[in-house]
């Protein structure tokens, strides 16, 4: 019998098996019993039965301990794992209504949970990365809200637990959040001091990602202080970031690039970044991207005046919004469509496009937008108006806008447009911007001229002179304008040969003339101590002298102002049309007997001369091919002009002078200084020696010229166009602050002058 049971020893399973430990102390038992039936059980025997069965029993507890643990721990993972499932919903629920008024029971709801998971340490990893998203969230909330105190106080709080755990990541996320908060306080320097935190942090963790959403943010900040320099390098510094690290939403680096191009009349520049975006494009497929970047290009020939590619890229990305849903930016695209349309006279497509982009704004509440529409809606009716008088003829448009009301359906097209500036200068009142009530007063200004009342035109005249525009750009046109007019008014006052660079403001001038009173007075005051009657008489007379001229002069301002409205309003009637004088410059080229070369040559020299001042000296830059060509045609009408065989004019342009930017008509005084002190001596040659280069990030422009000997060439006088080298040092500094250098080498035979200018990424 004891035969039938293997010893646990010799079993072949290499585990722990309890049926083994019974069978083997039943078969030592019977074994015992069997081998010992004629004798009595020892002490020793039954001592040692119960000490086995004893062993069996502990390891039965020990096991069924050890599974009902196991058994345990997989129920509550199994729960964890469903708490994180719900968990990750209710985070998903939250940021679904992140703007409705459910979104903060969603995220209680979310917490909760959260924190439960966190305090039974149990996937608390997991859970705690879904509360720090929860949390970002719910202050980007408050933050919609303006509830900025709240937004502090939770982001206090996620700063605290992620300090105390040591989380590097959130920590940075919590300082740039916290950037986030005072910026929007308009508190600048708190700010800028936790973009620089995380920043910092970023850096140390090589979260390339982060960083570039520190740079984004510090660079809007710069654009919102003005601070033009800082707003450019940031956006760069995010550029290179994404390009050198393979970053994603290149394109958008690339559009804002492009607009800060845009907006400050760099055109080949921004054009250059918005392509590079569609590039991008093409191998990262983006059709709502894709849509803005084709309204920027739009936009960006508006500017340029261009209205073929206007048209053509509005049209690209209204087919991509139609077919996006993008319903915004479809109504942005029929606007740059219509306003295209009204530069071309299609007076009819542009109303009824604006119409279009009208309604469309409206159905998404955009308010800035319906402010736009109808500003143009206004201009609209103002060029049916020019344009029907002008031919005589009446073409009714086949769509009037839905604002306007049936009783005023036959109205004439100055007072429809009258309605539409109405209602956008309503709008304005509440959401409008002040580039967009400039614009409304501008078109009311040309409607009241178009309808003779030129009381109502004033009016909107001085309202526009009155507004404190917050657009660089429009704060740069308005003191150009108030310039001219200083100009105009000093001109016709006094002083021909002030320059126009050093003419006062009309308030400068009063105190000015106060100040000289004042010190008129004094002087007559010491010598009234010796003439005591004298004095007396003198001070009555002044004094009532005074108050004659203070009156008088109070009426001349008042009159000036009124002659500086009516010669604006007279200079847009009188503007002499470009392409109606280069058409005549070209007749009389064709006119100019074949034979005769050079005056044909001389006369498009000049024609491109007058062309570049017309159509390119009005930007900050131009290229330096196009200076350099103004230069050449310069030098030949010059050289025709003097008609002398000794004169010798050489320039030398190195093959570095290429694709960068300079300030236009810089050079070209040197240039004309330098033929009127040219030496006149008809028994040798008179040269002038040009040199153009490039060396790294500098410019050299050197001119020497032979001089008369006892010449000496002043740098400080005007010459005979009233504008000196003392202009030229004085537009350098402004132009290129610390960045650039003039040596004057005036020797007994030769004058030389060596400009060295240091480019930025800018101009490069």
């Amino acid at each position: 019998m004891g035969q039938q049971f293997k010893d646990p020893g010799a079993s072949t399973h290499g585990s722990f098996s309890f049926i083994g430990i019974l069978q083997n102390s039943t078969c030592t038992f019977l074994s015992g019993k069997s081998q010992h039936s004629s004798k009595k059980h020892t002490p020793s025997n039954t001592f040692r039965l119960f000490l086995r069965l004893k062993n069996f029993l502990n390891a039965f507890k020990l096991y069924h301990t050890g599974f009902l643990l196991t058994l345990l721990f997989c129920c509550n993972f199994c729960f964890a794992q469903n708490d994180i499932k719900t968990l990750d919903s209710l985070k998903t629920e939250f940021v679904n209504h992140t703007y409705d008024t459910n979104a903060v029971a969603f995220y209680n709801k979310a917490h909760k949970l959260g924190e439960k998971l966190i305090k039974d340490n149990t996937l608390k990893q997991e859970a705690q990365s879904i509360l720090y998203t929860l949390e970002d969230y719910m202050i980007g909330v408050y933050l919609y809200n303006g509830e900025y105190d709240k937004a502090i106080s939770l982001n206090t709080t996620k700063l605290n637990s992620s300090l105390k755990q040591q989380d590097s990541t959130s920590i940075t996320n919590s300082y740039l959040l916290f950037g986030k908060i005072y910026a929007k306080k308009k508190e600048v320097e708190k700010s800028f001091n936790y973009y620089d935190k995380a920043a910092q942090l970023a850096i140390t963790l090589k979260d390339y990602s982060t960083l570039t959403a520190i740079y984004e943010n510090m660079a809007v900040l710069y654009g919102e202080t003005d601070n033009d320099e800082k707003l450019i390098e940031y956006h760069f510094k995010v550029l290179k970031l994404k390009e050198k690290h393979n970053l994603p939403n290149l394109t958008a680096s690339y559009l804002n690039i492009g607009l800060i191009f845009s907006d400050r009349k760099k055109y080949d520049k921004a054009l250059s970044y918005y392509q590079k975006s569609l590039k991008e494009l093409k191998k990262n497929k983006d059709d709502y991207i894709l849509t803005y970047n084709y309204i920027f290009l739009s936009d960006l020939y508006r500017k340029k005046k261009v209205y073929d590619s206007v048209i053509y890229y509005a049209n690209k990305a209204l087919h991509l919004a139609k077919a996006g849903g993008y319903t915004s930016l479809e109504a942005d695209a029929y606007n740059s469509i219509g306003t295209a349309n009204k530069k071309t006279g299609d007076y009819n497509n542009a109303i009824l496009l604006h119409s279009k982009s009208y309604d469309l704004y409206k159905q998404v509440d955009n308010n800035v937008g319906i402010i736009q529409a109808a500003n143009q809606l206004g201009d609209d009716y103002f060029t049916m108006d020019s344009v029907q008088k002008a031919t005589g003829k009446v073409n009714k448009p086949t769509v009037i806008p839905s604002f306007i009301p049936a009783s005023h359906y036959n109205s004439l097209p100055l007072d429809k447009g009258l309605l539409c500036l109405d209602l956008a200068k309503e709008k304005i009142k509440v959401y409008g911007i002040t580039a967009d009530r400039k614009t409304n007063i501008k078109f009311y200004k040309k409607i009241y001229t178009a309808k003779g009342n030129y009381k109502k035109a004033l009016e909107m005249q001085t309202l526009e002179f009155t507004i404190a525009d917050s657009i660089k750009e429009e704060q740069l046109k308005a003191k150009a304008l108030k310039k001219e007019f200083q100009y105009a008014y000093e001109k016709k006052k006094e002083l021909d040969s002030i320059k126009i660079a050093y003419i006062k403001t009309l308030a400068d001038t009063k105190i000015e003339k106060e100040k000289s009173t004042k010190k008129t007075l004094y002087f007559i005051i010491a010598i009234v101590t010796l003439i005591m009657l004298l004095v007396y008489a003198r001070l009555k007379y002044l004094q009532k002298n005074k108050e004659l001229i203070i009156e008088g002069q109070k009426a001349l301002v008042e009159k000036k102002q009124k002659e500086i409205v009516e010669t604006e309003l007279d200079y847009l009637k009188a503007q002499i049309n470009p392409h109606f004088l280069f058409n005549s410059l070209n007749t009389i080229y064709f006119k100019i007997n074949k034979e005769n070369k050079e005056a044909r040559e001389a006369l498009i020299g000049f024609s491109e001369i007058l062309r570049y001042q017309l159509y390119e000296c009005n930007l900050d830059t131009v290229n330096i091919e196009k200076e350099i060509k103004y230069l050449n045609d310069y030098v030949q009408l010059q050289l025709l002009r003097k008609n002398d065989s000794n004169i010798k004019c050489n320039i030398d342009i190195t093959h570095n002078v290429i694709n960068f930017q300079i300030a236009p008509l810089l050079l070209v005084n040197f240039v004309e200084n330098a033929f009127k002190h040219l030496r006149n001596d008809s028994n040798q040659t008179n040269s002038i020696n040009i040199l153009l280069d490039k060396t790294e990030d500098t410019f050299i422009f050197e001119i020497e010229n032979d001089k008369n000997v006892r010449e000496s060439i002043k740098d400080n006088g005007a010459n005979d166009n009233g504008i000196g080298l003392l202009n030229v040092k004085r537009r350098l500094e402004l132009i290129y602050p610390n960045r650039h250098t003039i040596k004057i080498e005036d020797n007994t035979t030769t004058y030389k002058v060596t400009l060295t200018i240091k480019l930025n990424d800018y101009d490069q």
